[in-house]
């Protein structure tokens, strides 16, 4: 007997052909937050990887990279050509330079663009409804040596890359948000001058939610914020030392926790400083 899944499944496979009747290689991108604060830097890790995957083709392709403020107001684009079995590294103040922009924080979503040739033979290998993702590394930095690297955490919802308008309805995925989450990372807090959590709205429609910082084992609140994320927005929410230092019991160990992600997987960055070392930054 046919379930309901199976023929929402059929139902979506109908709607793609008939709008995409020539099998366009639709492409999603990813998204991810950019730092440009208090002397921390971010660059977009970006590699050509359809020519690792079909060495055969050898072509260019080209990187198209999207910038949103922390607000949400859309800044712009820029591309960048990557050749065959290359990388490159695109520090974000050259993306804001080049959009005359001077945001200190935002997103931004990475969309790699196939030659025809990638294109075609993509679409022959692939299997029914096949999509390309174009995930990055983004990396951050200072002046003092720091370097730390985040992995593509969630993917930019709303566009749909590479297919025409009523194309990209039927293609593009629908954001869910997700439930109440709490980090497994325990912070100590000895010697810790702050610790700021970034979070990134990667879908296509406002959100809001609380990001909170507890003691840890009793749970006693030291930092709280309710914040409204606009689209590709992103917002960031700290705790210092002296925020520590006046709990009514200053606690060994933080934790960080959110009353409903934004996204699916949409966790958040977490940058801590211990007095004047070197910064460190992991996600969620």
């Amino acid at each position: 007997m046919t379930t309901s899944s199976s023929l929402r499944k059929r139902g979506v496979t109908m709607a793609r052909r008939a709008v995409n009747p020539r099998g366009k290689l639709p492409r999603r991108g990813y998204e991810h937050c950019f730092i440009e604060e208090e002397g921390v830097h971010s660059r977009l890790h970006l590699h050509h990887f359809y020519s690792m995957f079909l060495p055969d083709v050898n072509e260019p392709v080209e990187a198209h990279v999207h910038a949103y403020a922390a607000d949400g107001k859309r800044l712009g684009s820029v591309s960048r050509t990557l050749q065959p079995l290359n990388a490159l590294v695109l520090p974000m103040t050259d993306v804001l330079r080049e959009l005359g922009a001077s945001a200190t924080l935002g997103s931004v979503a990475v969309d790699v663009e196939p030659s025809e040739a990638y294109a075609r033979k993509l679409v022959e290998i692939g299997p029914q409804n096949a999509m390309a993702q174009s995930p990055f590394w983004m990396g951050y930095y200072d002046d003092g040596g720091s370097v730390a690297y985040v992995h593509s955490i969630d993917q930019f919802y709303g566009t749909v890359f590479g297919v025409g308008r009523v194309a990209n309805m039927a293609y593009r995925a629908r954001s869910r948000r997700s439930g109440d989450w709490a980090s497994k990372r325990l912070i100590d807090t000895a010697g810790l001058r702050r610790a700021d959590a970034y979070l990134v709205n990667h879908s296509s429609s406002a959100g809001q939610t609380t990001i909170r910082w507890r003691a840890h084992p009793d749970g006693a609140t030291l930092a709280e914020q309710t914040v409204t994320v606009q689209p590709h927005g992103a917002v960031r929410v700290g705790v210092t030392a002296a925020d520590v230092a006046n709990a009514s019991a200053p606690p060994a160990r933080l934790r960080l926790e959110i009353d409903g992600l934004l996204t699916e997987n949409g966790k958040p960055y977490v940058m801590l400083r211990y007095g004047d070392g070197p910064f460190s930054l992991h996600h969620g």
